[in-house]
């Protein structure tokens, strides 16, 4: 398959407010159609990335590349961008329908092109019974759809959303974050979108750009991102872990407690992997080598911490079996091929850059 062209090219951006280093130099890229996540912590970079790319702060360094054109000192007007904040930013004595067609006036479109890019968006967003009423009429859902379509009936060639979901319910957060991939798949545009929420990043990009301090720490799908992270970082963002030291020799790493799994490289002397709970079986047995220390019910699953020789295990069962108690023994049985883990330190990322393996249905 040929290689995607780059809609979005960052190179070596960096930023600093009065000495102090804000962002490193950062690389990276997103490729024409690709659907990528900035994730990381509060004050990691990602906002003060996004807030460069749009044009709104200017770098200390670095060039900024869209379809090729330098647009690195473009004011944001200029930058064929559109993007959707936190706040959504809704004018609120505009009716949805002046909101949504507000860009297209200033551009100064065509009153045809502009009837035609409003009812498409209306469309694609659902929001054909709305277009009559006024914000503060609308619900958290409802303008988060109207801001996403003011957005798309510009047709940029970049979409950026910064965290356009953070100030909504759970369950709504959900629901959406289904409709914003359905109009992401519909409308193949290019979107990078920034957040600190992992379920949001797993379930919806292509790729995830993981931040920590400024920098970069590693690029790649959800899935391998879970599974095979290369980072210490990586590992405890994504959820629980359990790091447990071993000793490589070659393919095979040893456990402190003389369990030996494979590895996915050839390596020798001490390192650490990383085990997510849900690898990590555990069978009744009176002469077993671990002791349940605690049992957390969390609906679906069933949480226990595992005491193995001096090391502490978390362990994720499915809660439809019979739970075992505080203080059962029990048999430890870990699935999968383990990586060696790496000392977190900046990494630059291009489009497609995450390593090949087999996907899942559904995987993203």
């Amino acid at each position: 398959m040929p290689a995607l062209k780059n809609e979005l090219d960052v190179l070596d951006i960096s930023k600093h407010y009065s000495g102090v280093e804000a962002l490193s130099p950062t690389s990276l890229s997103v490729a024409n159609g690709e659907f990528v996540t900035i994730l990381g912590p509060s004050g990691c970079g990602k906002s003060t990335l996004l807030r460069m790319i749009t044009g709104i702060t200017l770098p200390s360094g670095g060039h900024i590349l869209l379809q090729g054109r330098d647009i690195t000192r473009l004011p944001p007007e200029k930058r064929d961008i559109a993007i959707v904040f936190q706040s959504y930013a809704l004018f609120p004595h505009m009716s949805v329908r002046n909101n949504i067609l507000f860009g297209l006036k200033m551009k100064k479109l065509g009153k045809q092109e502009q009837l035609r890019r409003f009812e498409h968006v209306v469309t694609i967003c659902g929001l054909g019974d709305l277009v009559s009423r006024y914000p503060k009429q609308l619900s958290g859902g409802q303008q988060q759809r109207v801001a996403l379509a003011r957005a798309l009936v510009m047709q940029p060639a970049l979409l950026l959303l910064d965290e356009p979901l953070s100030n909504l319910d759970a369950k709504l957060r959900e629901s959406l974050r289904d409709d914003l991939l359905a109009l992401h798949r519909s409308t193949g545009s290019t979107t990078l979108y920034v957040t600190h929420d992992q379920s949001e990043a797993m379930s919806m990009s292509d790729r995830i750009i993981v931040m920590d301090k400024g920098r970069v720490v590693e690029s790649g799908r959800p899935r391998d991102l879970y599974l095979k992270p290369q980072k210490r970082f990586t590992a405890l963002f994504f959820g629980h872990t359990n790091l447990v030291p071993v000793e490589a020799e070659g393919t095979l790493a040893t456990l402190p407690w003389g369990s030996v799994l494979p590895l996915d490289q050839a390596a020798r002397g001490k390192g650490e992997i990383s085990l997510r709970p849900e690898c990590i079986s555990v069978f009744p047995d009176a002469a077993g080598d671990a002791v349940v220390r605690q049992v957390t019910f969390m609906g679906p699953d069933i949480f226990y911490d595992l005491q193995i020789g001096n090391h502490c295990l978390k362990s994720r069962q499915g809660s439809n079996g019979v739970p075992l108690e505080v203080g059962a023994r029990v048999n430890v049985h870990i699935e999968g091929i383990a990586t060696l883990l790496e000392q977190t330190g900046s990494a630059s990322v291009s489009a497609g850059a995450a390593p090949e393996s087999p996907s899942l249905e559904g995987d993203r």
